[in-house]
């Protein structure tokens, strides 16, 4: 128990073609520009979690079922306008920045999407209304309670109705956060691209300081970012030792 992290389910998912072209037009060039030439590169993951999020914790749990956004389609910006020693920043994480309501879209259907695949799990006996979006209670989105037991994986879709749909993308902007994973604040790419850092890791600009973190991601990694993170060290460590003739 000890070393049980309560996540024993996780799926990698893709949208069909139909739910792609239903998506809108903005998804659908994001979707030929980035998705389809690489079947093997998700959309997002949804991620089990064996826990109750109830109140009383010391800090919010996850809900049973959380999905992740794989993209860096709506990047962030951080300035710092005041002189160095005065510690004032503004940060705009891009959550929903993305051009054509593409963010919203996408979590949209994920969250539709995750509701189906958990319903219809065997174990699955109904939904916590603290965490879900507030839907009215003769919606036909309203929370599911399965009184009766696992239900029948052929039962018809959630319907949604577009009261249900704005109180869904109002219920997003208020939730969404990052799953501590966040990289590509100095990204590695040529200054006119808002490049940060040149691929010796010299940071553009100025002499004698080098990045060696994920902060030098051009772009989001299919992967845990652990994983990387070390690989970037070492290759530094190879770069450096190079550098200083060693």
């Amino acid at each position: 128990m000890l070393g049980w992290n309560a996540q024993d389910i996780q799926g990698k998912l893709r949208p069909t073609e139909t739910e792609v072209a239903a998506l809108g037009p903005y998804f659908q060039a994001a979707w030929d520009r980035e998705s389809m030439p690489n079947p093997d590169k998700l959309v997002a993951i949804i991620s089990v979690i064996a826990g109750r999020p109830s109140p009383g914790h010391r800090r919010p749990l996850p809900l049973h079922s959380s999905y992740h956004r794989i993209s860096l389609l709506g990047p962030g910006t951080f300035t710092s306008p005041a002189p160095r020693w005065a510690i004032r920043s503004t940060f705009e994480t891009g959550f929903f920045a993305d051009a054509g309501q593409l963010g919203e879209e996408k979590h949209m259907w994920m969250c539709k999407k995750q509701r189906e695949v958990i319903r219809r799990m065997p174990c699955c006996r109904g939904e916590m209304a603290n965490c879900h979006p507030p839907f009215a209670a003769e919606s036909r989105a309203a929370c599911v309670r399965l009184t009766d037991g696992p239900q029948p994986a052929e039962m018809p879709d959630i319907e949604y109705s577009a009261e249900d749909d704005a109180i869904l993308e109002r219920w997003l902007r208020e939730n969404v956060g990052t799953t501590w994973h966040p990289l590509g604040t100095c990204k590695m790419l040529p200054g006119e691209e808002m490049g940060v850092v040149h691929p010796s890791l010299d940071v553009y600009g100025v002499r004698g300081l080098k990045l060696t973190d994920l902060s030098i991601a051009p772009r989001n990694v299919a992967a845990n970012t652990n994983n990387t993170v070390l690989a970037v060290g070492e290759r530094a460590v190879d770069i450096i030792i190079k550098e200083l003739g060693l």
